[in-house]
C-alpha cells in the first residue's frame, strides 16, 4: 500500500515542480513591462483600447465565475465516484491531486491574463510614441508592422489562456488498479497544456520586445529630424 501512495505522490511532484518554473518565468515576463511606464496622457485610440482591455477582464472573470459554479457541481460527482476506492488514504491522495490540479489551473491562467493585460498596455504606449514618431515625419512603417505582429501574438496569447481557464480535467474512477494510470494521463495532460499556454505568452513577450526594439530605432531617427 506504502508503494502505491509512493507512485502516486511521484505522479504529482514534476507537476508541482514545473508550476513552479513557470510562475518564476512569468513573473521575469511581467517585470519587463515596467520599464515602459510613463506618465504622459494618452491619446484617444490608446484610451479607447485600454478602456476595452477592462471590459475584456470584466467579462472573463463573469465567465469564470460561473464556471466556478458548474465546477463545485463536478467536484460534488467526482466525491461520489471516489468511494469505490475502499483505501482512505488513497482516496484522500487523488482527491487533493484532483483540487490541486484545479487551483494550479486557475493561479496560472490568472497570472497569464495579468501578464498579457501589462503587455498590452506596454503596446499601446509603443503605439502613441510610434504615431508621435509619424506625425513628426519619421518613417515608422518597422514599427508598425512589429506592433501589429505584437497585437496579434498577444490576441492569439488572450484567446489560449481563457481556453485553457475553462477547461476541467477529471481523473476517472472507474477502478482501484486503473486509478494510478488514469491520475498518471490527467497530470501529463495538464502539464502539457499549461506548457502550450505559457509558451503562448512568452511568444507575446517576444514579440512586444520586438516593437520596442523598432520604437527605439525610430525614436532615434526622430531626434535627427528634431536636430536638423
Amino acid at each position: 500500500m506504502r508503494v502505491k501512495l509512493l507512485l502516486l505522490v511521484l505522479i504529482i511532484l514534476p507537476l508541482f515542480l514545473f508550476t513552479v518554473s513557470v510562475g518564476a518565468e512569468t513573473t521575469s515576463v511581467a517585470g519587463t513591462t515596467d520599464s515602459a511606464s510613463t506618465t504622459r496622457k494618452p491619446l484617444p485610440l490608446i484610451q479607447e483600447k485600454r478602456e476595452m482591455i477592462i471590459k475584456n477582464r470584466q467579462e472573463t472573470r463573469t465567465i469564470l465565475k460561473d464556471k466556478r459554479e458548474e465546477l463545485k457541481d463536478k467536484k460534488v460527482e467526482f466525491r461520489e465516484k471516489l468511494q469505490i476506492i475502499r483505501d482512505e488514504k488513497k482516496r484522500s491522495m487523488v482527491e487533493g491531486i484532483d483540487e490541486k490540479i484545479s487551483r494550479m489551473n486557475s493561479t496560472h491562467t490568472a497570472r497569464f491574463s495579468t501578464v498579457l493585460e501589462k503587455l498590452e498596455m506596454v503596446l499601446n504606449k509603443i503605439t502613441e510614441k510610434a504615431q508621435i514618431a509619424k506625425s513628426k515625419g519619421v518613417d515608422s512603417s518597422m514599427v508598425d508592422s512589429a506592433i501589429v505582429a505584437a497585437k496579434t501574438a498577444i490576441d492569439a496569447a488572450k484567446a489560449a489562456v481563457t481556453a485553457q481557464g475553462l477547461k476541467t480535467y477529471s481523473i476517472e474512477v472507474v477502478s482501484e488498479t486503473a486509478l494510478k494510470r488514469n491520475v498518471g494521463s490527467v497530470v501529463s495532460m495538464f502539464r502539457k497544456d499549461l506548457k502550450d499556454v505559457h509558451k503562448a505568452v512568452v511568444d507575446a513577450k517576444q514579440a512586444v520586445q520586438k516593437a520596442e526594439m523598432e520604437l527605439a530605432k525610430v525614436r532615434g531617427e526622430q531626434k535627427e529630424v528634431g536636430d536638423k
